[in-house]
């Protein structure tokens, strides 16, 4: 029986077994070709990004500021500027609309402060925190403590929602306002309700100029400010422009005007009438004022052309 199985199954073919597909070798290069492509790829793209933040790494280290996102800029998104101390600001002398002071700091954060504060978030430029700190020092060692500053800086914003809510007109309207250069400040008294009785205002008013503070809207000059008198209310100017208008016992606006005055000085050349040959007095183009002058001709004598 086992010898019949063993006959009955087929022969091994074993030359077809030992046959094998055919290489496709082109196929092969292909894919080798395609995998150097990528490699190669990958290592280019590697070596410039490594290249890249290396850049980046030195541009910070050598030029920080250079690295720095636009909106680096104030919260409100307004660009910085340097305030003049003499700056009018008022309904005729608005701010631009991209206004921002460059060097406020926050008095709360200020150390050795000779004042309270009404609230932690009062900030004012850094030149008039170091003024009005000096004065309420000097106030502190005669005798009268007691200053609470209630208002320093505003922004566009906060003073555009104050003008909202304030019903009797008496704060400024947006762009307007000193309280958004930075340079002014509202100060009241402790135990005192109103602040012109107080005998903190009867030494801040006295020695203000002393330090390069004016009362900014004193009594009797509403005509000329557009507000009322506002005891509470000091402006830094600088020592010598504070020491002139309270000397003179006159208002920003006034000082901006005699200063104006000052400067209206009219040059004039003298030229020749092309036909008499006659010299006539003729304004400046470069003075600023010159439009306003009237030529007029004189009796100069010159001689033709030479005028």
């Amino acid at each position: 029986m086992n010898q019949n199985r063993r006959q009955r199954r087929p022969p091994i073919n074993r030359e077809r077994r030992r046959q094998r597909p055919p290489v496709n070798r082109k196929r092969i290069q292909r894919q080798q070709s395609r995998k150097r492509y990528l490699i190669l790829t990958a290592g280019i793209v590697l070596v410039l990004c490594i290249v890249a933040i290396a850049s980046v790494i030195y541009l910070r280290r050598t030029n920080p500021k250079s690295t720095q996102p636009a909106t680096a800029n104030p919260p409100d998104s307004k660009k910085a500027t340097t305030t003049p101390n003499t700056l009018l600001v008022n309904s005729t002398h608005p701010l631009p609309n991209d206004y921002h002071p460059d060097d406020l700091v926050n008095l709360y954060t200020q150390e050795d402060r000779h004042f309270s504060l009404m609230s932690a978030d009062i900030q004012v430029s850094k030149p008039v925190f170091t003024a009005m700190n000096k004065m309420f020092s000097a106030a502190t060692q005669d005798g009268v403590k007691g200053f609470v500053i209630t208002s320093g800086y505003r922004t566009r914003k906060e003073q555009k929602q104050l003008y909202r809510t304030t019903a009797n007109g008496t704060a400024a309207k947006p762009g307007e306002s000193e309280h958004e250069t930075g340079l002014a400040f509202d100060v009241g008294a402790k135990e005192y309700t109103d602040f012109d009785q107080s005998p903190q205002f009867e030494w801040i008013s006295k020695h203000c100029a002393d330090y390069g503070f004016i009362l900014r809207y004193p009594k009797d000059r509403e005509d000329v400010t557009g507000y009322p008198f506002e005891p509470w209310h000091y402006r830094y100017v600088g020592k010598k422009a504070a020491k002139a208008i309270t000397g003179k016992g006159i208002t920003l606006e006034q000082y901006h005007e005699e200063q104006n005055n000052q400067k209206e000085v009219s040059t004039s050349i003298l030229v020749c009438h092309p036909a008499t040959g006659e010299g006539r007095v003729k304004p400046d183009q470069r003075s600023s004022k010159s439009s306003t002058t009237t030529e007029s001709y004189c009796h100069y004598s010159c001689q033709r052309g030479n005028g």
